[in-house]
């Protein structure tokens, strides 16, 4: 029930109901006319001035709604006040401006429902919903992106692909909403530790991937042992204050230098990740080595 309150699609309907009942009363009495004329309403009787007047009305609703606050809404709404203010002396003039009013808060309210539902959508569609992390697709498309701009700009890239070290018997000793915490926790130190042009990843169960823009091999190992470091030396903590501290095993591969396409990429690093699962776990390797 609570979610259907909260349903602006709804509010919208029911908002838009309530204006043509009304209206259709007032009509039935005589006092209102939908649309109005110069004796009934301050508004030239042109069609243009019509639309330009709902317009206004419409866009100070929606900025109320979307943008949020009184604020936000006044700057549409005094440019009624100003333009008529002198004008609304009968009360149908004012029934009138509030049936439009309500027209334009109904509207705004789908439009604004629309517009937030779309953004969900796209993010549903490029993160990973437990971690916030892009996808393992929308991370394929960001690292083809990179590569054509590699392709121009001669640019360096490196990639790094990270899996927690025995992440199966975090899930079967504590449970696998406590892996869950783990995995968000981890996601958290990767972008903490990021720039702002890098793309960190969930590429798929207890798998991250790091796309470094403009950084080359010998800098992307660094940054991989910062990172490696820096979750060895983490505690998690997990449900009755219990902690957990877990490490991960990194592999890292550049391009042009370990492939000459995103898939040899992706490839490359992911058989440095594996050397470094095989030397031990909590290591950092690369093609050469670790």
């Amino acid at each position: 029930m609570g979610k259907i309150l909260k349903d602006r699609y709804i509010w919208g309907i029911v908002a838009i109901l309530l204006v043509f009942i009304s209206y259709t009363y007032f009509q039935d009495s005589g006092k209102v006319s939908w649309l109005p004329s110069d004796e009934t309403m301050p508004i030239t009787d042109t069609v243009i001035d019509q639309v330009m007047f709902l317009s206004i009305v419409v866009l100070g609703a929606y900025r109320f709604h979307v943008r949020g606050g009184i604020i936000a809404s006044l700057p549409p709404f005094l440019v009624i006040v100003w333009c008529h203010i002198n004008r609304l002396t009968e009360i149908d003039d004012w029934v009138h401006l509030l049936f439009v009013a309500a027209v334009g808060i109904a509207v705004s309210f789908l439009v604004g429902s629309y517009a937030d539902d779309k953004k969900k959508l796209k993010v549903l569609a490029t993160h990973d919903d437990l971690t916030g992390l892009y996808n393992s697709r929308e991370f394929l498309r960001l690292l083809q992106v990179e590569i054509e701009r590699f392709q121009r700009y001669k640019s360096p890239l490196s990639l790094l692909m990270i899996d927690v070290d025995h992440f199966k018997n975090i899930n079967d000793r504590y449970g696998h909403q406590s892996g869950d915490n783990v995995l968000r926790e981890i996601a958290t130190l990767m972008q903490r530790g990021a720039r702002s042009i890098d793309y960190v990843a969930r590429y798929g169960g207890e798998e991250f991937t790091i796309l470094l823009p403009d950084i080359p091999f010998s800098e992307a190992m660094n940054v991989a042992e910062r990172l490696r470091n820096t979750i060895a030396n983490h505690a998690t903590t997990l449900k009755k204050g219990q902690t957990v501290n877990v490490t991960v095993s990194i592999g890292v591969a550049s391009f042009p230098e370990d492939a000459t396409s995103s898939e040899e990429l992706v490839a490359a690093a992911d058989r440095a990740m594996y050397a470094a699962k095989v030397a031990g776990r909590n290591k950092v390797c690369c093609q050469s080595g670790c």
